[in-house]
């Protein structure tokens, strides 16, 4: 059976940053490879706008604004990529 799983809390894929967009890199492309449906969810400046709405070795990237700030820009991202997976995906993983 294949899910529909989301990925979010991290700065996003394709990692280029530490251990949490590492292990978030490495989950999404298993997962896809194993037939399902990831989405990772990234933070604009941080991932090449490019990226966005692109399939990347099997894993659907969305990018998402942030404000650009030391004690925000997690809280604030990864809040907002919460309130955009609800009722979209079977599970999501908060980083």
């Amino acid at each position: 059976m294949s899910l529909r799983l989301a990925i979010l809390g991290t700065r996003g894929v394709p990692a280029n940053y530490g251990g949490f967009e590492t292990f978030a890199q490495e989950l999404s492309t298993r997962l896809a490879a194993r037939g399902h449906e990831v989405t990772v969810f990234g933070r604009v400046g941080q991932i090449p706008a490019d990226f966005d709405g692109q399939v990347w070795r099997g894993v659907r990237i969305e990018l998402l604004p942030a404000p650009r700030s030391k004690h925000l820009e997690t809280v604030v991202h990864t809040l907002r990529a919460a309130l955009t997976v609800r009722g979209r995906f079977d599970a999501a993983l908060v980083c």
